[in-house]
C-alpha cells in the first residue's frame, strides 16, 4: 500500500479547517481524516480540541443536521438515523436532541406517504403486499408500531 505525505501540525490544521468549513462533520470524521493524512496521534487530539474550542466541530449540531437531512432527503425513519449516529460515536444526549428536531406530524405524514406509494407499487395478494410494505418501511428505519398503526388507519 502506498502511503501519502505526512503532514505537520500546521499543515494539518490548515487542511482540517478547510475540510470542516466545507461540510458539517463529527469527531469521528475528523479523526479518520487526520489519520488518513498520517498526522501524529498526539497532534490529532490537539487538533480536535482546537476544532471543538473554535466551534468547527459540534456533535449536537452535527446530529441535528444529520437527522434532518436524512429524514428530508432520503426519508429515513428514526431507527435508521439513530443507528447511523451511534455508528459515528455520537453521544446519546445529542442523539436525543436530534430526535426532537424531526417534527412528529411530518414524520407520520412521510410514513403514510411512503406506505401508500409502496402499497400501490406492489401486486399480488394482500398479505404478500402488506409483508413487502412492512419490510420496506422497517428497512427504511420506521418503527413497527407506527407502521402498523398507520397501515390500519389507512387500510382497515
Amino acid at each position: 500500500m502506498v502511503r501519502g505525505k505526512k503532514y505537520s501540525i500546521q499543515e494539518a490544521r490548515a487542511r482540517i479547517l478547510a475540510y470542516c468549513a466545507k461540510k458539517e462533520c463529527c469527531h469521528q470524521d475528523v479523526r479518520k481524516k487526520l489519520n488518513e493524512w498520517q498526522v501524529n496521534p498526539e497532534h490529532v487530539e490537539e487538533l480536535i480540541a482546537f476544532l471543538i474550542e473554535h466551534n468547527f466541530v459540534n456533535e449536537s449540531r452535527f446530529a441535528g443536521l444529520y437527522a434532518r437531512s436524512k429524514f428530508n432527503q432520503k426519508s429515513w425513519g428514526w431507527n435508521k438515523i439513530k443507528k447511523e449516529l451511534k455508528s459515528k460515536n455520537i453521544s446519546d444526549y445529542c442523539i436525543q436532541e436530534a430526535y426532537l428536531e424531526i417534527d412528529r406530524k411530518d414524520y407520520l405524514l412521510r410514513l403514510g406517504s411512503l406506505l401508500q406509494k409502496k402499497k400501490e407499487a406492489y401486486s399480488g395478494n394482500q398479505l404478500e403486499i402488506k409483508s413487502k410494505v412492512f419490510r420496506y418501511l422497517t428497512n427504511k428505519g420506521y418503527e413497527y408500531d407506527f407502521i402498523t398503526k398507520k397501515y390500519n388507519e389507512l387500510y382497515d
